[in-house]
């Protein structure tokens, strides 16, 4: 049995998917699976996918392009180990010892919902934009994380066993878009955050992604999560304020 599943959904993936995978079977801590989730991909996905040879890749293919939050669910339900990490197919890890450091987290940590690690940005030709380093205790994260997510998702791991505590992600359309800070919030209910204070994740802005599309969409639903989650956390007045203050800027500043 596999101590980590590692979930990848791609739709349409082809141009960047080849570095995700390859940075994934890079990883140090070698006891993993992973599952790829082809959502009704029309470009050439598949073909790269069938390059790799690794017997611990799990091919999975929607006959139809489900949507990211059904298919994240089919791949954590098929998902055989006791962590589940996280990357999507246009972002990479850079730090091979990443899946390592955070099962040492958790076997050190019983309180341990979700453990994430900062990020390297660039834009669709590689081309670096930023760092980021998240705050990295439970105190600090639960300070500011309804105001924004906290966690960046192509690195996260937690125990399957809280995720199927807390409930699986939100296919509703409501929270399309914003589900995976909808599942951090519910995580915080019944364990500890932690982020690794390192960028071991690369993560691209183009204008195909998901932030890049729906960056507007995604500041209305921000504030509903506020909403719906404001009694489990603290600084709900300075969440509402900020993100009033995001939808006023979008309004006028087209998203880069």
């Amino acid at each position: 049995m596999k101590d980590i599943s590692i979930i990848l959904p791609t739709h349409n993936g082809g141009s960047y998917i080849k570095q995700s995978i390859e940075s994934v079977l890079k990883q140090t801590y070698s006891n993993f699976e992973l599952t790829i989730i082809n959502d009704g991909s029309s470009d050439n996905t598949e073909e790269i996918i069938k390059l790799f040879s690794d017997d611990r890749i799990k091919y999975v293919k929607n006959k139809k392009n489900l949507g990211l939050q059904k298919t994240l669910n089919i791949g954590i339900n098929l998902a055989e180990g006791e962590y589940i990490a996280r990357i999507d197919d246009d972002d990479y890890w850079n730090d091979e010892d990443k899946l390592k450091k955070q099962i040492e987290l958790f076997k050190t940590n019983s309180k341990l919902v979700l453990v994430g690690t900062g990020m390297h940005a660039i834009d669709g030709a590689g081309n670096k934009k930023f760092d980021l380093i998240l705050p990295e205790t439970d105190k600090k994260i639960r300070n500011q994380i309804l105001s924004r997510t906290s966690f960046i998702h192509s690195s996260v791991c937690f125990p399957k066993k809280a995720f199927l505590e807390v409930g699986v992600f939100d296919e509703s359309e409501r929270i399309k878009h914003v589900e995976d800070h909808d599942l951090w919030l519910k995580f915080g209910r019944i364990g500890e955050f932690y982020n690794i204070p390192s960028c071991s994740v690369t993560v691209r802005f183009h204008d195909n992604s998901v932030i890049g599309k729906n960056f507007r969409k995604q500041q209305y639903k921000e504030m509903a999560l506020i909403f719906k989650y404001w009694k489990d956390y603290p600084n709900f007045l300075q969440a509402v304020a900020l993100s009033f203050l995001r939808i006023i800027f979008r309004m006028f500043v087209k998203p880069r």
